[in-house]
């Protein structure tokens, strides 16, 4: 799907039909690209490296590992952004957020929670996202037919108990 660039201010001279059906193009391309998604809800404009780095996640290895300089946005890309969008495609998905202590992750929990509760947008792209269950350290959303005893995203310093965990 090819989503059309224009100006703010071709934009502004679009029927309010337009404007519409090109919010409704927008929002299913947000279902299955991260960077339209991110773009979106969280109205950020990823970098290529961004794009780079997603597209790595999205590849046939699930074990990727990569560093990046400070300021680089791997928290609100991949501690708050990357979570809220797996969960959204997948409500069955279990997540850890982990870091050397529970603080950093905890505030990325704080901010993905909050979104769920509040983003509008974010309800336009995934509207059956909804939190059952909430804590500081954990989020759990609606899952039908789903016997999993297990939080949907945790948050955790990295000797935080995994033990008995189904990720």
């Amino acid at each position: 799907m090819t989503i059309p660039t224009m100006t703010a201010a071709e934009f502004a001279d679009l029927s309010r039909r337009s404007k519409a059906d090109l919010e409704k193009l927008v929002v299913e391309e947000a279902r299955v690209n991260p960077n339209v998604f991110a773009h979106y809800v969280y109205r950020t404009k990823n970098q290529p490296f961004h794009a780079y780095l997603h597209s790595i996640i999205d590849g046939p290895s699930k074990l990727n590992t990569w560093d990046a300089p400070v300021e680089h946005g791997k928290t609100s890309q991949f501690s708050i952004i990357r979570p809220t969008y797996d969960i959204g495609r997948n409500v069955h998905e279990m997540i850890a957020i982990v870091s050397s202590s529970p603080d950093l992750p905890r505030r990325a929990l704080k901010v993905i929670r909050s979104h769920i509760e509040e983003n509008e947008r974010l309800h336009r792209v995934f509207p059956k996202l909804k939190l059952v269950e909430k804590t500081k350290q954990s989020i759990t959303v609606e899952r039908p037919r789903s016997t999993s005893k297990d939080a949907s995203i945790v948050a955790m310093g990295v000797e935080g108990a995994v033990l008995g965990r189904r990720w």
